[in-house]
């Protein structure tokens, strides 16, 4: 199993966007002495059903794979691809959980739950191997948060300056959608009780999490379902793609209308308030393009990075300072004067050049008279 893995990563990476972001990372140029940047996969990081659970013996038969140890290493073998891009990249990095990763668990798959702790292990123990080889630079953090197939938040904290930080809380949204999330789980599984273990508790942790923020702090909120999108998933219709035209129906949870998903925003949004204190940004993938918005002007920003993989159909609406349907992903840059950037990086398939566009400005500097430095 190890060799057919060990092929997956040797042959990702010639993949081209996944080149061009491990050397984002790589740039050092970018970043204050001793720094480290931070990778965010946002979610659906293995298509289209996530990891099954190990197979165990019935995975390897007489010198050759099962069926079912085939599915498990196929999809083992595309989120080790993502964890070595950040460990060639000598990024720490978080994994959140989208809705494929949990099997499409109100639809589909009858072990939800089992399969994002699954992506976890799978995280775990190559992250372990790899450090057992010597392999693994000192301190660097690849995993998966919230963990447990919990919904969190967990908090990630960054370093910027003596009296700054960045704050990158994760959430499992699919969690929230869920009715019962541990109908994910199985006899013998690994599912333990979650704390916080109700919808409700855990908007209050969020909430709780950005007020405790500090004034020369930034807030960083990543998940998988956006709280805005132009996108398929915001039921917006486009005449030349028939997978648009029954969106506005809400008929799955997964889109905008749906009354879990409108639960789901409304949850979020009570969470955050300008004056007690609210995330900068708010990023997620779900919809396969770029999008950077602002809801009616005020609120966090919100980013939507989902085209790492493959692209969809998207409108530049209302609250868009940025739409774009092309492969790519973002960055987001933090400076020591409290200054905050992001960047659209767009990587075309084929011979076409990277595109980086001029940054956009989510928070001014504090002080002119402070050096800058990311």
């Amino acid at each position: 199993m190890n060799e057919v893995i060990g092929l997956a990563v040797k042959n990702a990476r010639q993949v081209r966007l996944l080149q061009t972001l491990k050397g984002e990372a790589l740039n050092r140029d970018r970043i204050s002495p001793g720094a480290v940047p931070l990778i965010v996969w946002l979610g659906d990081n293995v298509y289209e059903r996530g990891v099954p659970r190990d197979p165990g013996e019935e995975g390897y038969k007489n010198g050759e794979l099962t069926p079912v140890g085939l599915e498990y290493v196929q999809a083992a073998a595309t989120v080790v691809v993502q964890a070595q891009v950040a460990l060639e990249g000598k990024a720490n990095a978080v994994f959140v959980a989208g809705n494929h990763d949990w099997d499409q668990a109100v639809t589909r798959g009858p072990e939800g739950r089992e399969r994002v702790i699954e992506e976890g292990e799978v995280i775990r123990r190559y992250v372990e191997e790899r450090r057992v080889h010597g392999a693994l630079p000192d301190g660097l953090q690849i995993r998966m948060l919230p963990a447990g197939g919990c919904p969190g938040p967990a908090a990630v904290d960054v370093p910027v300056a003596a009296d700054a930080r960045v704050r990158v809380a994760a959430i499992d949204t699919e969690w929230l959608l869920t009715d019962d999330p541990d109908k994910g789980c199985v006899t013998g599984g690994r599912c333990k009780p979650c704390s916080p273990g109700k919808a409700e508790d855990v908007y209050a942790a969020l909430g709780k999490m950005s007020r405790e923020t500090g004034p020369h702090d930034s807030m960083l909120v990543v998940a998988h379902h956006p709280l805005e999108t132009y996108g398929l998933h915001g039921a917006q219709f486009f005449w030349w793609n028939p997978k648009s035209w029954p969106r506005w129906l809400g008929l799955s949870h997964e889109d905008m209308p749906h009354k879990s998903n409108r639960r789901l925003r409304a949850g979020l949004a009570s969470a955050f308030d300008a004056e007690r204190g609210e995330p900068l940004l708010y990023a997620a993938g779900h919809d396969h393009s770029l999008q950077l918005l602002r809801l009616d002007g005020h609120g966090p920003y919100v980013a939507i990075s989902g085209s790492a993989s493959k692209i969809s159909s998207v409108r530049a609406g209302h609250d868009a300072i940025f739409a774009h349907g092309e492969h790519g992903y973002m960055v987001v840059d933090f400076f020591e004067d409290g200054r905050v950037l992001l960047y659209v990086v767009e990587v075309p398939i084929g011979d076409v050049p990277v595109k980086r566009y001029p940054p956009f400005e989510l928070r001014p500097a504090r002080s002119l008279s402070l050096r800058a430095a990311p």
